[in-house]
């Protein structure tokens, strides 16, 4: 028994809503991913400026309030203890020893 040409159409139209359902899909999904890596870059980039601001700040108290000091040396106090390991906090420290 052949199949009758409505059946066709409505298999068709059937194929052609789940494709576009499909594809609207991926295409949510795409522009969710990019929004998602946009505002991580963003929150990267402001963090970076902030960054920048603290050790502009850094900089003019060392050279308002430390005697005698100079851009060199304001410079070197702040790489000295950027790269000075940060303090264990207690609670760690005793575990260990246990």
């Amino acid at each position: 028994m052949p199949a009758t040409p409505n059946a066709d159409a409505t298999s068709i139209a059937a194929r052609g809503r789940l494709l576009w359902t499909v594809l609207g899909s991926l295409v949510a999904l795409q522009l969710l991913a990019f929004y998602m890596l946009v505002s991580h870059q963003v929150r990267k980039a402001q963090a970076r400026d902030a960054q920048v601001q603290v050790e502009r700040m850094a900089l003019h108290d060392c050279l308002q309030y430390v005697a005698n000091s100079t851009i060199g040396s304001c410079t070197t106090r702040m790489t000295q203890r950027a790269q000075a390991p940060a303090p264990v906090p207690a609670s760690v420290v005793e575990i260990a020893v246990r």
